[in-house]
C-alpha cells in the first residue's frame, strides 16, 4: 500500500494578501476617478481643470457625456465666453460705483425711497458682499435711516443705519454715509439701497452722489 502524498497548503499569509488585493483592489481604482478621463493626476494642470470643473466653468468637450477635457485642444471665442459667463456666475462683481453729478433723487418719506439697485445673478449659492454709499444733501439739518433690502424696499431687510446731516450754517448742508452688508442666495436676486427722513415734517432733503456694489462667492 502506498503512502498518501501530504497535502501542501500556502502559507497563511500569502493566502491572506491575496484575499485582501481582491477585496481592496477593487473599490481603490473607482475611488480615483477623475473629473475627467482624458486628464490623469499626473497632468500639471490637473487641480485647476478639476477645480474649473467642480466649479462648472468647464462642462466638458464632448457632450452630452462630457467625460473629457481636450486640454491640448485651442479655445474658440465662442467657448471662451462660456468659461467667463460661467466664471463671472461663480465669482463675480456688479453695481454702480458713483452715481453722476447732479443724478439725485428727493428724499421726502417716512417710508423708504429707492436710490439704487445691484443685480445678483449666480448659478448656484454664494456669498454675497454688500456696499453702499449715499451723500445726503439738505436745507437744514435733517435725520433718517439708510437701509439695503432684497428686492425692493419693503423687502427682506439686510444692513440698516441711520444719518444725521447737522447745520453746518451752509446754504446746502450735506454728509456722506456708508452701509455694508452680507447675504446667502442661490438665484438672481436684486438688492436695493433705500433712505428715508425721520420726521414727516421736515422739508425733503436729496440723495446726491450714491453707490451699491455686490461681489459674491462659491457658499462653503
Amino acid at each position: 500500500m502506498s503512502t498518501p502524498s501530504p497535502i501542501r497548503t500556502r502559507p497563511l499569509r500569502w493566502v491572506v494578501a491575496a484575499v485582501l488585493a481582491t477585496v481592496v483592489g477593487v473599490p481603490v481604482a473607482v475611488i480615483a476617478a477623475d473629473a475627467f478621463n482624458d486628464v490623469p493626476d499626473s497632468n500639471t494642470f490637473h487641480s485647476s481643470i478639476t477645480w474649473m470643473k467642480d466649479n462648472e466653468v468647464t462642462l466638458g468637450c464632448n457632450p452630452p457625456a462630457n467625460t473629457e477635457y481636450c486640454p491640448t485642444d485651442n479655445v474658440t471665442r465662442e467657448q471662451m465666453a462660456a468659461f467667463m459667463r460661467r466664471l463671472a456666475q461663480t465669482f463675480g462683481n456688479a453695481g454702480t460705483q458713483v452715481t453722476e453729478v447732479g443724478d439725485t433723487v428727493a428724499i421726502d418719506s417716512t417710508t423708504g425711497v429707492e436710490v439704487l439697485s445691484v443685480v445678483v445673478s449666480p448659478k448656484d449659492a454664494v456669498n454675497v458682499t454688500l456696499n453702499a454709499h449715499v451723500v445726503i444733501a439738505a436745507n437744514g439739518p435733517r435725520s433718517g435711516s439708510y437701509e439695503i433690502h432684497r428686492e425692493s424696499c419693503s423687502g427682506d431687510l439686510i444692513s440698516r443705519s441711520t444719518w444725521v446731516v447737522p447745520d453746518q450754517g451752509l446754504i446746502i448742508d450735506l454728509d456722506a454715509f456708508a452701509i455694508t452688508g452680507s447675504d446667502v442666495v442661490e438665484a438672481e436676486t436684486t438688492y436695493v439701497l433705500c433712505v428715508d427722513k425721520e420726521a414727516a415734517g421736515d422739508p425733503p432733503a436729496a440723495a446726491a452722489q450714491r453707490g451699491l456694489t455686490a461681489s459674491w462667492s462659491p457658499a462653503a
